[in-house]
């Protein structure tokens, strides 16, 4: 009877912990001959329906070079298993005569006492020969047991945030010099239609249920070396007379000024992700 007892108690924490797969993954790769190894792979994964994966891949090669993509893919809760791919490239920076490799990933989830680990493969996208392929892994801490007695209701946005994917439509580097006090505002930027928008920086909500006008919603965000990587996400709770919604918005740090066109809808949430140079 305890070892049935003890059986349950690890598979009921299993699934607990699984439907934290979302969130801020550390790791690398294995040894190639076919492929450098960077010095740091970070993927920021981002769940939608529980189990459809979309965010971004972040490998650092230090002195200034590095490789952003988006992925998506699937997570699959019966076998902790979890497939994703490099399917675009957000920015790049890897010197003269060095060409960048999308690939894909498939790896399992275990556990250890204090963190959440997936082991698996990388592998080129679209190669037939496999020749770049190598072992990776990530890392993240096991999610802090909260109490649920005093928990707020969600809210219509927060449910909505959940079921939609999130498209990373720009990234954007700041410097350390440009962390604190980066200016955002953001109106509709075609005909004046009845478009009603959440804005959330990461799952805190910033702007709730406001409408898209020609004057300018503005408010401000910081990001922190505890935090390096931040997205910022406009959900649509109403796409007005002429879908989708859609707004322009702009970005001003101490030094650089942004105009970007962000674009939602029932299926989708557009999202500009930030991250602090190294």
């Amino acid at each position: 009877m305890k070892y049935i007892y003890t059986l349950l108690l690890l598979l009921s924490s299993t699934l607990i912990h699984a439907q934290d797969v979302a969130g801020k993954w550390v790791g690398n790769y294995g040894f190639s001959f076919f492929s450098s190894r960077p010095e740091k792979l970070v993927i920021e994964i981002l769940l939608y329906n529980d189990t459809m994966v979309s965010g971004t891949s972040h490998l650092y090669h230090g002195r200034d070079k590095y490789e952003h993509y988006t992925i998506s893919g699937v997570y699959r809760k019966a076998d902790s298993t979890i497939y994703f791919k490099e399917d675009s490239t957000i920015g790049v920076k890897l010197g003269l005569f060095v060409e960048n490799v999308l690939g894909n990933y498939t790896m399992k989830l275990r556990y250890t006492d204090t963190t959440m680990r997936f082991e698996g493969r990388w592998k080129e996208n679209n190669s037939s020969l496999g020749l770049m392929n190598t072992k990776v892994w990530l890392e993240k801490p096991l999610p802090k047991k909260t109490s649920t007695d005093n928990a707020s209701p969600v809210t219509i946005s927060e449910s909505i945030i959940t079921k939609r994917a999130i498209v990373i439509q720009e990234l954007i580097e700041i410097s350390d010099a440009e962390k604190d006090s980066i200016k955002i505002s953001l109106l509709d930027n075609g005909q004046i239609d009845g478009d009603i928008i959440s804005v959330y920086m990461n799952d805190t909500i910033l702007l709730q249920s406001k409408q898209l006008t020609a004057k300018s919603h503005t408010f401000y965000i910081s990001i922190s070396k505890d935090n390096p990587l931040c997205r910022l996400t406009m959900v649509s709770e109403s796409e007005g007379s002429i879908p989708p919604c859609t707004a322009r918005l702009a970005v001003y740090t101490k030094s650089k000024h942004y105009d970007i066109d962000l674009s939602s809808d029932g299926r989708k949430s557009g999202t500009i992700q930030f991250f602090l140079k190294e």
